[in-house]
């Protein structure tokens, strides 16, 4: 973020009405990092996480 903008860099967005809040618990749970780090991110964007 500076005085000229804001950049964000993301390979895809949902709105919060398109997230299915049982899957992203579910792949918040997976071993995978990088599946459980997006699942997180989704449960934070419903406001099921801080």
């Amino acid at each position: 973020m500076t005085e000229e903008g804001v950049s964000i860099l993301a390979e895809s967005a949902e709105f919060e009405s398109e997230i299915d809040e049982a899957a992203a618990k579910q792949d918040s749970e997976s071993d995978d990092p990088r599946i459980a780090a997006r699942g997180r991110a989704r449960l934070r964007a419903v406001g099921a996480i801080d």
